[in-house]
């Protein structure tokens, strides 16, 4: 089984000389995919959309030979699993600019596993 997350990748932070200290990154549409997942469970304090991961941090087997666990942190939620491993597919190039970007600039919503060349 896989699990595919749909998300805006910051590649790079850019702080700018302002007076106003404003942040700028650099942002791709990326599909993040995880491969021989296990049982899923976790936490869904609220939904604010957009969902904003905070933290994916990997979990030492708790048995020999069994797969490594997966945290998966974000505002208002929080997943736990187990998965072999997991690709991150950059989709587009990435684009300066806010965190978030505009559905138009992303190509929609999508789980494609095709890097852009």
């Amino acid at each position: 089984m896989q699990l595919h997350l749909d998300l805006d990748y910051i590649v790079r932070r850019v702080e700018v000389s302002s007076p106003w200290r404003e942040v700028k990154y650099w942002v791709s549409p990326a599909t993040l995919v995880f491969d021989c997942m296990g049982p899923i469970s976790g936490d869904l304090r609220s939904v604010h959309l957009p969902l904003q991961m905070r933290r994916l941090q990997q979990v030492e087997p708790t048995l020999p030979c069994s797969e490594p666990g997966w945290y998966l942190e974000g505002n208002g939620f929080l997943l736990k699993f187990s998965a072999w491993r997991f690709t991150l597919h950059l989709r587009r190039p990435p684009q300066y600019g806010g965190r978030v970007l505009r559905m138009a600039d992303r190509g929609g919503i999508s789980f494609e596993r095709r890097s852009f060349a």
